[in-house]
């Protein structure tokens, strides 16, 4: 089995980084970059924008994955990849998304979520915080609530996703309506429902895995668990093929990629 890797980069990052990384690529077959990248901003459609850029070119490729794996540059693998190949082709009829029906109980424990889609959002949270919230004041208000788009339930999750190639596909199919597109872009922070609300309302729930092959842990202020390199011995037990969020000192974690698994 062989794979390859899409990569995304950040517009608004550094032009010399992006050189080195056109020149790596480059040199490297089993490795894409993305061309018409974008800028991504947190809590904007961009990083759904982003996520569906790397979709569109991983499904156009040649290639023909079986699986496509978002992962970012912070994400840690702790088993080796062919363990991951192992259990992606036992369990070949499943994607693996955690797309929880909001209808069914909360997935935000403390925080905003039906808020996220029923107000408008055209401002950025960290750029123009008092635009943001005077804004959702007026809204809420005026008692504004969107409409979500015909056939579709709102599912929330972490984006990390593993997800089937026909899944893929799915999601770029419905992405070309403008009217959904329109309603996950003036939300906030739609990487946690949107592609998660196409694949719970789309695909069979049998045929999906309602966990992320990716470990991650946020605290009750919603910020992410940071791993250093004394996390070492605790990542080998985990039962998950990725972990996040590296820190940028960790560098002795970057070992962790030649361990086996543990394969219930």
């Amino acid at each position: 089995a062989y794979s390859n890797t899409i990569i995304h980069y950040d517009k608004s990052k550094s032009k010399s980084e992006y050189k080195k990384l056109e020149e790596f690529v480059e040199s490297e077959p089993g490795f894409k970059l993305v061309e018409n990248n974008i800028e991504c901003k947190w809590g904007e459609y961009s990083l759904v924008r982003a996520t569906k850029l790397m979709i569109d070119l991983a499904i156009a490729d040649d290639f023909a994955p079986d699986y496509c794996y978002l992962i970012s540059n912070s994400c840690l693998p702790i088993k080796a990849f062919s363990s991951l190949q192992y259990y992606l082709d036992e369990n070949r009829n499943f994607d693996f998304i955690e797309a929880n029906d909001l209808s069914k109980g909360k997935w935000v424990h403390n925080g905003s979520e039906e808020e996220r889609f029923k107000y408008f959002y055209p401002f950025n949270y960290r750029t123009s915080n008092w635009k943001f919230e005077k804004f959702n004041k007026i809204q809420e208000k005026l008692k504004i609530n969107r409409e979500t788009p015909k056939d579709y339930k709102i599912h929330f999750g972490s984006q990390w996703f593993c997800l089937r190639s026909s899944t893929c596909s799915s999601i770029l199919e419905a992405l070309k309506s403008k009217e959904l597109e329109s309603f996950f872009k003036w939300s906030w922070i739609p990487d946690e429902f949107a592609i998660q609300t196409i694949v719970g309302s789309k695909v069979p729930f049998n045929e999906i895995k309602n966990f992320s092959l990716t470990y991650y842990q946020f605290n009750s202020l919603g910020i992410p668990l940071t791993l250093y390199n004394d996390h070492y011995p605790w990542l080998l037990k985990l039962n998950y093929f990725f972990a996040r969020k590296l820190s940028n000192q960790a560098e002795d974690l970057l070992n962790l990629q030649n361990y086996s698994p543990k394969l219930d």
